[in-house]
């Protein structure tokens, strides 16, 4: 038997060493492309640094600031030569700008401002008034009343000389929001079976339910209109009325002659004889009952006053009443804000 023989393989081919030495050419020609794309690269910072006004690079980092300043709150801008980079300035979001000491939640309670899509809660609206107008005691009528333990002494004094009446709901007539910052307030027409529309307000609560306004429901009063006109009191009595005014004054009340009395005519909303009623214009406690006549073109305004007699001698001085304080904003006591 012969025993083929043996021819020892090649380490390496002449194909290969082609391959090995084309790609170290490839290798050295990157590299050499990536060196002088870098030397361009320093070339022309270099060059541009050349051509750069002194200072306009410091310009560019404050008015970055100053234009984050009034959105973040932050401090003064930077002034010229102190050292803060443009990247360490963050991106303005659209944020509300809080003043010094003013908390978000006080934020928040601005933003809240009469009743909001007050037509998609025509329900609860209604279910509050349905509960409201057929009440048949005090107690059964609180459930439905805004600010309840602050009107509870009222209204049991009230009802001790007027007939609580239940009347039968109908429906919920027209509705609209009170643009009040603070407040969740809503001006609604309540319609029965029998008699007229009555317009009222409500206001609803942070959990979603609805409360009446029953100080303006009833135009409540300290005193009787007409037992006000009659006995003339001297103590400054609290009272809601319908006030007009010409715009012209009146020179001079009791002992004050050297003041400038503005004159308005007052009635309540259920008697025609108006009565004459004097302010000091100059007074600026009186700000917002001018405010109120002002956006009511000073015609049938509702406005809650203290009014009385201080003891006016002259028959014509008996015939006009004192305005001494200003209650609230039209038929409304409203103490603080809600949030």
């Amino acid at each position: 038997m012969t025993t083929p023989a043996f021819r020892p393989r090649s380490s390496r081919t002449k194909r290969e060493n082609k391959k090995e030495l084309w790609l170290g050419a490839l290798a050295k020609v990157l590299g050499a492309v990536a060196l002088i794309l870098m030397v361009a690269a320093v070339f022309r910072v270099a060059v541009s640094g050349l051509w750069e006004v002194p200072g306009e690079a410091e310009e560019r980092v404050v008015e970055a600031t100053e234009v984050m300043t009034p959105l973040t709150g932050g401090g003064p801008a930077l002034a010229r030569g102190e050292e803060k980079k443009v990247e360490e300035v963050a991106v303005p979001k659209a944020v509300p700008v809080v003043a010094e000491g003013v908390g978000t939640q006080a934020v928040a309670a601005a933003e809240v401002s009469g009743i909001e899509r007050i037509e998609t809660k025509r329900e609860a609206i209604g279910a509050a008034l349905a509960g409201f107008f057929g009440a048949g005691s005090v107690e059964e009528k609180l459930r439905w009343v805004r600010d309840p333990e602050r009107v509870r002494p009222l209204m049991m004094d009230f009802y001790a000389s007027h007939e609580l009446k239940g009347a039968k709901w109908a429906g919920l007539g027209w509705s609209k929001s009170i643009a009040e910052p603070g407040f969740r307030l809503g001006y609604v027409e309540a319609v029965f079976e029998a008699g007229e529309p009555m317009a009222l307000i409500v206001e609803e609560t942070e959990d979603g339910r609805v409360k009446v306004d029953w100080e303006s429901s009833v135009r409540y009063g300290e005193l009787p209109w007409r037992e006000f006109v009659q006995v003339k009191p001297a103590k400054p009595t609290l009272l809601r009325v319908l006030a007009s005014g010409s715009g012209s004054g009146s020179a001079g009340f009791g002992s004050e002659n050297s003041e400038l009395m503005q004159r308005l005519s007052v009635r309540h909303p259920s008697d025609s004889e108006p009565l004459e009623a004097v302010f000091d214009a100059k007074d600026p406690d009186f700000g917002s009952l001018v405010e109120q006549l002002e956006s009511g073109a000073w015609k049938n305004v509702p406005v809650t006053l203290r009014l009385c007699f201080p003891g006016a001698e002259s028959h014509a001085e008996k015939k006009m009443a004192r305005i001494t304080a200003v209650e609230g904003r039209g038929w409304l006591i409203l103490p603080q804000k809600r949030s």
